[in-house]
């Protein structure tokens, strides 16, 4: 017999690419941006890391109106994900 589904809801929700159970949460840090993309240009050559880690750094402080733009565009981007998630059967959305 298979097992209830409280239990196997772990599995089924890394399996539709949620992650972790909201509970969580409170346990996990956020990553640093800047740090994430210095890793991720170090084999770059100069000119462009710099540019990509200068782009990056724009868009974390958003002094500029178009950081602003683009952060709100990433906000928006997440809540219509979210109406998605909520209209194919996910039950929490927060």
């Amino acid at each position: 017999p298979s097992a209830p589904r409280s239990l196997r809801s772990g599995t089924t929700r890394r399996r539709r690419g949620l992650g972790h159970p909201h509970t969580a949460a409170k346990y996990m840090t956020k990553p640093e941006p800047r740090e994430i993309t210095a890793d991720q240009t170090a084999a770059l050559p100069s000119t462009s890391g710099d540019m990509v880690r200068a782009a990056v750094d724009e868009y974390e402080t958003r002094q500029t109106i178009e950081a602003k733009c683009a952060k709100d565009a990433d906000k928006l981007e997440m809540l219509f994900q979210a109406v998605e998630y909520r209209e194919t059967g996910v039950e929490r959305v927060t």
